[in-house]
C-alpha cells in the first residue's frame, strides 16, 4: 500500500504497520491551540493481517463539566485513514476522544492527550460482526454466598468473565441472545450489580438470564445478585459450559462446596467477615456445583450481610477489570436518565462526576467504588445512545 492512500484507492489486506494516515481536513476554527488527530481505523483479520475500515464514521467528542458533545465528524477514506482538526484553549481541562461506528457498532478510543496525535495513539480497532454461531469462553465464574440476613435468606452474587477470542463481534439476532446462563429456580430479587454489558440489553425469563448486547473481541464482565430462601440449599448449579477458573466464596464456616476439580483455598476477609474460598481449574462442561449450608442460627442473622456480599462482588469485579485493563463498573440503572438518553446529557454527567470526584482530597474505598460503578454505567449508556444515532450523510 502506498504511504498515503488516495480516497479512491481499492481497500485490501495490509499489516497495521503499512497503513498510513491521510492529510488532515480543516474544521471550524476556534480560539486556542490548533490540534490535529490523524489516524487509521482498521479491522483485524488474524495472523497480523488487517483490513482498512473504509467509510467508517469517525466522531471527535469533547466532554467537560459545563458542556459536552461532538465537535466534528468525518468518514474514513478507502485506506481507513481519517484526520480531524480542532482548537483547544490552554486552560481547557476537557476530555477529548474519538468514536468510530462500523457495521452498526460504535467503538471508543482512550482519551486523547493535549497534543497533536498520530500513530498508534490515533488508531482504533473495529470489528466485523456476526450473529453466530461464534464460540465464547467463560474465563472465570465467581459465586459468593453470604450468611443468613434479617429476611431469613442468603444473599448470592455471581460474576462471569466472558471471553470472545475471535476477531469478530458477536451480535444478537431477533430473539437469539449473544450469551445466556441459568439462574436458580428459587432466586428472588434478582438485580444486576456490575459489569461491562448494558443493563438495557439483558433480560430474565423462565429462569434464564439472556444477554443481547454485542460482545466484541476481548473479555466482558457480568455480575448479578439475588437472594435465596433457606430451603434452596443445598444449592445445585449446573455446569453447562467449560470454565477456566471457578471460584466460590462462602461466609458460613461450616459450608461445604463440591464439584469437578474444586479444592479448598485460602480464606478471604472483607469488612471484618471471613469467607471460605474454593477454587476449580479448567472445570469441564459436565456435572454440577453443589453448595451445602448448615442449619441457620437466628442469632447470627444480620441486616448488613447483603450489602457486604454485594460490595465484595463489586470489589472483585473491579480487581478483575484491572487485571484485563478494563476499569469500569456498570450498575443496573443510573438515576435521572430514562427512556432513550441524549448522548450530550450523558457525557455532561460523566464530566460533572469526574470533576466532583477529583475535588475529593482523600476519597474512601467505598466512594471510589461508587464513582467507578456510576461512571461505568454512564459510559455504557453513552455507548448505547451513540449507537442508536443515525450517522450523518
Amino acid at each position: 500500500m502506498p504511504a498515503s492512500a488516495p480516497a479512491q484507492a481499492t481497500p485490501g489486506r495490509a499489516t497495521a504497520a503499512q497503513l498510513q494516515p491521510a492529510a488532515p481536513s480543516p474544521s471550524v476554527a476556534e480560539p486556542g491551540i490548533l490540534r490535529t488527530i490523524r489516524g487509521i481505523i482498521y479491522t483485524p483479520l488474524g495472523s497480523d493481517n488487517v483490513r482498512p475500515a473504509s467509510d467508517a464514521w469517525v466522531t471527535l467528542h469533547r466532554v467537560a463539566a459545563d458542556a459536552a458533545g461532538a465537535i466534528d465528524s468525518v468518514h474514513t477514506d478507502a485506506g481507513g485513514n481519517y484526520a480531524l482538526r480542532y482548537r483547544r484553549a490552554s486552560s481547557d481541562s476537557a476530555v477529548f476522544f474519538i468514536s468510530a461506528r462500523y457495521s452498526g457498532i460504535t467503538y471508543f478510543s482512550s482519551p486523547m492527550p493535549d497534543a497533536d496525535v498520530g500513530g498508534e495513539e490515533a488508531q482504533l480497532v473495529v470489528y466485523d460482526t456476526t450473529s453466530g454461531p461464534l464460540p465464547l469462553v467463560v474465563r472465570g465464574r465467581h459465586v459468593i454466598v453470604g450468611s443468613v440476613d434479617s429476611t431469613r435468606r442468603r444473599p448470592v452474587v455471581e460474576i462471569f468473565e466472558i471471553a470472545n477470542d475471535t476477531t469478530i463481534t458477536l451480535v444478537a439476532s431477533g430473539d437469539k441472545p449473544t450469551w445466556q446462563t441459568r439462574i436458580p429456580d428459587q432466586a428472588q430479587d434478582l438485580r444486576l450489580t456490575a459489569g461491562d454489558l448494558s443493563p438495557d440489553a439483558i433480560s430474565v425469563k423462565d429462569g434464564v438470564l439472556s444477554v443481547f448486547s454485542p460482545i466484541a473481541p476481548g473479555i466482558k464482565q457480568l455480575g448479578f445478585a439475588y437472594a435465596l430462601p433457606l430451603g434452596a440449599f443445598p444449592l445445585v448449579l449446573p455446569l453447562e459450559e467449560e470454565v477456566t477458573m471457578l471460584e466460590v466464596l462462602v461466609e458460613d464456616s461450616l459450608a461445604t462446596v463440591s464439584g469437578p476439580t474444586m479444592e479448598s483455598s485460602d480464606s478471604v476477609i472483607a469488612e471484618g467477615r471471613t469467607f471460605r474460598r474454593f477454587i476449580g481449574q479448567d472445570v469441564p462442561a459436565s456435572g454440577v456445583l453443589r453448595i451445602t449450608m448448615p442449619a441457620a442460627d437466628s442469632d447470627r442473622s444480620s441486616t448488613y450481610n447483603t450489602a457486604i456480599v454485594v460490595a465484595l462482588g463489586a470489589l472483585m469485579l473491579l480487581a478483575l477489570g484491572r487485571s484485563v485493563r478494563r476499569r469500569r463498573l456498570t450498575p443496573l440503572a443510573v438515576p435521572g436518565i430514562g427512556g432513550i438518553p441524549d448522548p450530550d446529557d450523558i457525557a455532561a454527567r460523566i464530566a460533572v462526576l469526574d470533576v466532583r470526584f477529583q475535588r475529593r482530597r482523600n476519597p474512601s474505598e467505598d466512594e471510589r467504588l461508587e464513582y467507578e460503578r456510576t461512571r461505568g454505567g454512564l459510559k455504557a449508556m453513552l455507548t448505547d445512545a451513540l449507537g442508536q444515532q443515525e450517522p450523518r450523510p
